[in-house]
């Protein structure tokens, strides 16, 4: 059996503001990190399929993926991580159906979700909303949409704020575990659950998760044609978005891109996140 992690910040127990996670170099964000992963390994170490599971690829996806130190790799010899920016797949990178189940971990809610804290969806500075086929999206269910229409790959934990466990129980059908972290007060204040209370549920929840039935997993099918739909917060970036092969300018914040392959989607968000940044720093 082969994990895939995808680890991202904003969902982490211990986490309300940017200055916490944009400096790669700040020792309390970096703590908590290796803190995260501490549990979630201890957790595969006890779980009953310890002895079933051959790899643990670990992939840093937050901001630019320079924000878990290589060391964590000495945690457990099955451990992989991916690191650095660009890659293709952007928070998903290496995903292939040699995966059992995907773990997100330190996931959040989506862009304009109510005390969501930190809520955005791929980039807060560029997108308001983000849309397939007319269903509002998080960074989780774009993700597992990747993951399963074009990997077969299913989810099986979570672990994240409380707006996000709301988001995904109005839209995922399946089996998973969700694992809260904290209560959002509003988009960067929370009510953050007990250090230790967090580790319990986590390693408790990483057990139940690697026992579940693979075929009873959580999946997010997403129909074709697939409808990309972004508001964009600038009509200057729906200027620049308009100008980039397939993206269709709907009114002044918002472009449109249609195709029959959820890849090909997946990878015009992060096109047209990055386009749109540049043009911003021009």
């Amino acid at each position: 059996m082969k994990l895939y992690v995808s680890f991202d910040m904003e969902g982490l127990a211990g986490i309300s503001s940017w200055q916490q996670v944009d400096e790669k170099d700040r020792k309390y964000a970096r703590d908590l990190v290796k803190l995260h992963i501490k549990w979630l390994v201890e957790a595969i170490k006890e779980s009953s399929k310890n002895d079933e599971i051959e790899e643990i690829l670990i992939a840093d996806s937050h901001a630019s993926g320079e924000n878990i130190p290589y060391d964590i790799t000495q945690m457990d010899d099955r451990i992989y991580l991916i690191s650095g920016f660009p890659r293709a797949f952007y928070m998903m990178p290496a995903m292939d159906s040699g995966y059992d189940r995907v773990l997100f971990i330190g996931y959040h809610a989506g862009s304009g979700a109510v005390h969501g804290v930190m809520d955005h969806t791929y980039s807060g500075s560029v997108i308001m909303s983000l849309k397939i086929n007319g269903v509002a999206m998080s960074e989780c269910t774009l993700n597992l949409g990747y993951a399963w229409n074009v990997h077969g790959v299913p989810m099986a934990f979570v672990l994240g704020d409380e707006a996000l466990k709301q988001q995904l129980e109005k839209l995922l059908k399946g089996q998973y575990v969700y694992v809260s972290t904290k209560w959002g007060l509003s988009r960067h204040a929370a009510k953050m659950k007990p250090m230790k209370l967090v580790e319990r549920e986590i390693k408790d929840g990483v057990k139940k998760a690697l026992e579940l039935e693979r075929d009873k997993l959580a999946r997010y099918e997403v129909e074709k044609p697939i409808e990309l739909d972004i508001t964009l917060t600038r009509t200057s970036y729906a200027d620049i978005a308009e100008l980039l092969p397939g993206f269709k300018r709907v009114d002044g914040h918002r472009v449109k891109f249609i195709h029959d392959d959820y890849a090909e989607v997946f990878e015009a968000i992060m096109a047209m996140v990055l386009t749109v940044l540049g043009y911003s720093k021009l």
